[in-house]
């Protein structure tokens, strides 16, 4: 609901994560080419061990992501892109089951972007990513052998069926 909210031209979509897999950014994404009139494709910043996995990275590069730093999301605002953030990063994908629906740490880069590209930003909610794919925990000398910010240990290894809602607000203009 709300995605009236998203305007025309560049804006930054600032949301929470969640779900050990972006199904968060799956469900933006499928939303904004079914729902939004016009369709629109918005551009993903990822976390940067994303883009360094061999085949992992390829893909999002292919898909059009491009590495969280604020060079990147410059360049895709000044070009009229909608971006798409999360500001929790791994930290909010990888949550245990028991940190559901609970916001994690997130930094404050997005803000200075917004700030000095003259950006809307559109906050959006993903409820309902935490019942996907259930966290039993992580396994941080695993994580570290691989390079990854974690390694979880899954009640499941395929996605539950999980009723899923996207909200997005009105945008919001800083100086």
């Amino acid at each position: 609901s709300g995605i009236q909210n998203v305007p025309a031209g560049r804006a930054l979509l600032i949301g929470n994560h969640s779900g050990q897999i972006a199904w968060d950014a799956l469900m933006v994404l499928v939303a904004m080419v079914r729902e939004a009139e016009p369709p629109r494709i918005p551009r993903s910043m990822v976390e940067k061990f994303l883009v360094r996995q061999p085949w992992l990275g390829t893909i999002s590069v292919r898909l059009g992501q491009v590495t969280g730093v604020t060079e990147n999301g410059k360049r895709l605002l000044d070009e009229g892109n909608l971006v798409m953030v999360f500001p929790e990063g791994a930290r909010g994908v990888a949550k245990p089951w028991f940190h559901r629906y609970e916001l994690q740490k997130f930094g404050t880069g997005f803000m200075r972007l917004a700030l000095e590209a003259k950006a809307p930003i559109v906050p959006f909610a993903f409820v309902g990513g935490e019942e996907i794919m259930i966290n039993l925990g992580n396994i941080q000398s695993l994580a570290r052998l691989l390079s990854f910010p974690s390694f979880p240990m899954l009640l499941t290894p395929l996605p539950l069926p999980s009723k899923c809602s996207l909200r997005f607000g009105a945008p919001m203009y800083f100086e």
